[in-house]
């Protein structure tokens, strides 16, 4: 019975987040979100954030990597993981700068592994064998911002033009993988929706008759996203004394060698717009356009990762993460516009003094860092967008029902632009955590 009461638990707490997701998404505040697709989010995982983002190598008996779905096999629990962010963000260019605050909820997933390790220990056997399935929401892309000019024409005046966008999309996705021995191989199916709402504001500030133009675009995204991985361990010494029930070791010193990525995948796009003429003191209104449910297609481009770690088991990790993005292939016929092709690169790792102290809590914290750059898909007056920063992690471990959980926390502090252009510097401290189970596919035994 208790084991029964603690997967129902485990349910209802995934359902009402996922069902709250939609009413408290991670919120983008950035001038800069309303070119492309908006701010990415790549991997939002708050344990994967804390070491840079080594996404294609990183996996764990009960933590989830989404970015590589050859991870998912490698569970030993059920795992829920959920989390939010906290982020600060200063906009700066050579006259002034504002400060704004954001943050709001991140990925929600569930995991379990389709072989219960407890099973295997009391059967005295082991399989080659192992399957891992993943069900999530995640953010795909979030757009926020509101901007004001003001400049002037020698015909018609002074212009005021204000900008305004808010929305984005999510990501709800299937994950299976299955591994043999030491080589893991996954796939993520999933479908992309949401909606990009955008408005611009055009003032004639020396116009006789004032008029202000408004154009409403309110889009809705809808496409299907799927994406493959990969993973093999190089296992360099096992253990002697902590082996299988096959009599072989457990893995002590090994090299995670990781990939992952998608081929180019199309979506739709229903648009509804509305464009007026709005007198600034009178209810006077005239159409100039109005369309709905007008649909388009776009497409989003191939992406691939790929990279290597280093690590000794339950102690530490070292590694270094490539992404790179054809955003050059990015097309939408209902917001055309020109990017160009994306690439990060991450170096990080993790330390855990001791996983098993029983004297010391601050022991069995597992600390992560990383640094990162990214050239950005996004282009403004031909220069491409770059990013880099610093991430610092840790991982405080808790016990729910007898199984070992873990509350995660990163803080990311990070520098974005162009050169001699709007510069944008945030701090995003991100808390997730992880509640794992290991009552799930147990086997009941009667004396």
């Amino acid at each position: 019975m208790p084991n029964k009461l603690s997967k129902l638990t485990l349910f209802l707490i995934f359902c009402v987040f996922m069902m709250e997701y939609g009413y408290s998404q991670n919120t983008i505040v950035s001038p800069y979100s309303r070119l492309g697709m908006g701010e990415l989010f790549g991997n939002s995982m708050t344990n994967v954030r804390g070491k840079g983002g080594l996404s294609s190598t990183d996996w764990s008996y009960r933590n989830l990597n989404l970015a590589n779905p050859a991870s998912y096999s490698y569970l030993r629990a059920a795992s829920l993981n959920a989390g939010f962010n906290i982020q600060y963000n200063r906009f700066s260019d050579d006259v002034s700068g504002v400060n704004i605050w954001s943050g709001g909820m991140n990925t929600i997933a569930i995991g379990f592994p389709l072989i219960n390790t407890i099973n295997e220990m009391l059967d005295q056997t082991y399989s080659d064998w192992r399957f891992g399935t993943v069900v999530a929401l995640q953010p795909f892309s979030g757009i926020g911002y509101e901007v004001e000019s003001i400049d002037s024409d020698p015909e018609i005046g002074r212009m005021r033009r204000n900008f305004r966008g808010s929305g984005g999309t999510q990501l709800l996705m299937l994950g299976q993988s299955v591994k043999f021995m030491n080589t893991s191989i996954g796939f993520n199916g999933g479908y992309l929706f949401g909606s990009i709402e955008q408005e611009r504001l055009v003032s004639f500030l020396d116009a006789g008759v004032h008029y202000i133009n408004g154009f409403n675009d309110d889009i809705k995204v809808r496409g299907f996203y799927w994406k493959v991985g990969l993973m093999h361990d190089i296992i360099l010494e096992r253990s002697d004394s902590d082996p299988y029930h096959d009599g072989r070791g457990r893995p002590l010193r090994y090299i995670t060698l990781g990939a992952h990525g998608k081929a180019a995948t199309n979506f739709t796009n229903t648009a509804n717009s509305l464009y007026i003429a709005q007198h600034e003191f009178v209810l006077d209104r005239d159409t100039l356009f109005s369309s709905s449910d007008l649909r388009s297609s776009g497409q989003l481009p191939p992406e691939f990762g790929f990279g290597a770690s280093y690590v000794v088991k339950n102690k530490w990790e070292l590694g270094f993460d490539i992404e790179m993005g054809l955003w050059s292939r990015y097309e939408n016929e209902a917001k055309p516009e020109e990017l160009k092709n994306s690439m990060r690169l991450a170096v990080g790792g993790s330390y855990t003094p001791n996983h098993e102290s029983i004297t010391s809590f601050f022991e069995r914290v597992t600390y992560r860092g990383g640094i990162y750059y990214f050239k950005d898909p996004r282009v403004v007056g031909g220069d491409q967008l770059e990013e880099f920063g610093l991430n610092l992690g840790a991982s405080f471990p808790f016990i729910v029902q007898r199984s070992v959980s873990s509350l995660h926390t990163s803080l990311q502090i990070g520098r974005r632009g162009i050169s001699g252009g709007l510069q944008e510097t945030f701090v995003n401290l991100s808390f997730g955590f992880t509640v794992n189970d290991n009552s799930w596919f147990l086997k009941r035994r009667f004396d």
